[in-house]
């Protein structure tokens, strides 16, 4: 078997760059030369996405902070606070748009592969905080904390609830009296401080109860003896009464 020469490669090269260059020098487009797809980068690991498999929705543990809709050409995707959130969005959108029937939720550790129940962060591989996956960053920023989201749905409702707990806030605020410490002062001053009332029932009312206010106002013997022995004379009418 003969191998071809340089000439007849480069011959063949040639031959097959012709029609282009033809193309080229007649004006029509030529579509650009393909270069083979390099691999792109996968993005940061955010947790197995949960899955479905009947009936049955399956959650896998570290739990990504964004929940996909497990059905092929659906781009829903729920993002919330706790997981359990997430699932009852997933849930319900599964239910309502899709028309499933779920009818129970598995929990797996995707660390160790075992079965978890109803309190998946109980379990020792999730143990430390580690049953949620490191958060990434979403396409719809919150302007007002750190929170983003993969669709505009999710932030505006993050939005509404940030609006509610201002409002909450302030209606605390407004119902908090607003004096300002020093204004009794204020208003005092100037004038003369308050006389003491006696304290009803003390030892000095008790006193002045047992005192009459008179002499006459008495009765019996203890009236008798606080009266003043009188100075007048008797009359003469009394004289001769007595000498008689």
């Amino acid at each position: 078997m003969t191998r071809p020469s340089a000439t007849s490669r480069t011959a063949t090269m040639a031959s097959d760059r012709a029609p282009v260059a033809r193309r080229r020098k007649s004006g029509i487009p030529v579509p650009p030369l393909r270069t083979p797809e390099t691999p792109t980068t996968p993005p940061p690991n955010e947790g197995h996405q949960p899955r479905r498999d009947g009936d049955s929705l399956f959650i896998s543990f570290p739990a990504p902070h964004v929940f996909r809709c497990t059905e092929t050409g659906c781009t829903s995707a729920y993002s919330a606070a706790a997981w359990t959130n997430r699932r009852q969005s997933l849930q319900r959108h599964l239910e309502g748009d899709h028309g499933m029937r779920l009818r129970r939720t598995v929990n797996l550790c995707a660390l160790c592969g075992d079965t978890l129940g109803a309190k998946p962060t109980t379990h020792p591989c999730l143990a430390n905080g580690r049953a949620t996956a490191a958060p990434t960053q979403q396409r719809f920023q919150c302007t007002d904390c750190p929170s983003s989201f993969p669709s505009r749905k999710g932030l505006h409702n993050h939005t509404l609830w940030h609006k509610k707990e201002e409002a909450k806030r302030l209606r605390a605020a407004s119902s908090q009296p607003s004096t300002t410490p020093g204004d009794d002062e204020g208003q005092n001053e100037g004038q003369p401080p308050a006389q003491a009332t006696p304290a009803s029932g003390g030892a000095a009312s008790r006193q002045n109860a047992q005192a009459p206010s008179s002499p006459e106002c008495g009765d019996g013997e203890e009236s008798r003896q606080r009266t003043p022995p009188s100075n007048q004379h008797p009359s003469p009418a009394g004289q001769r009464a007595l000498h008689s």
